[in-house]
């Protein structure tokens, strides 16, 4: 409303806060992008949001993954190494710099001494005592319907801590 129309009486909406404006964002896209046809999952990450389509056949590299890509504002690098790779990915434990471990760069499959190998080893085993107590997102609702039976959401959900309530990492 205008200035005038505040002054005589009809108040201003209060605007949303900005995490839950992008939420209704995301909410009514998720509904325009695919016509109410395809549930959607929707989770909280540490840094924004992860979504995941389900009951749809699309190529990383379509026209079709392009749009939804854009309608979403997905991360750009992410939609990129989808096109690449040919094939969508998610994190499914915390980043190292999130749980306060050093990162490392690993090769497979990884050659070396005995020593490096042990290295390794250390590493990882500190890795996943500080990965304890974290998640890598939430689960908060599905969109577009009821979710479909899914192994490989329930494996995503277990490995990500989406029902743990633990704090993001």
């Amino acid at each position: 409303p205008s200035w005038f129309a505040t002054l005589f009486g009809r108040a201003r909406p209060e605007p949303l806060p900005p995490a839950e404006y992008t939420l209704k964002q995301i909410v009514d896209a998720a509904h325009d992008a695919t016509e109410g046809l395809h549930p959607i999952r929707l989770y909280l990450t540490k840094n924004g949001y992860r979504l995941v389509v389900q009951n749809v056949d699309i190529a990383p590299t379509s026209d079709a993954c392009t749009r939804l890509m854009n309608r979403f504002h997905a991360d750009s690098l992410y939609a990129c190494l989808c096109a690449s790779q040919q094939c969508f990915r998610a994190r499914l434990t915390p980043k190292p710099h999130r749980i306060r471990v050093k990162g490392r760069k690993f090769v497979w499959p990884e050659p070396g001494t005995p020593e490096q190998l042990a290295d390794k080893g250390s590493w990882l085993a500190e890795y996943a005592e500080k990965s304890k107590g974290h998640a890598v997102c939430q689960y908060l609702d599905t969109l577009n319907g009821p979710r479909a039976d899914d192994a490989v959401l329930d494996f995503h959900d277990a490995a990500t801590g989406a029902f743990s309530g633990n704090p993001l990492a």
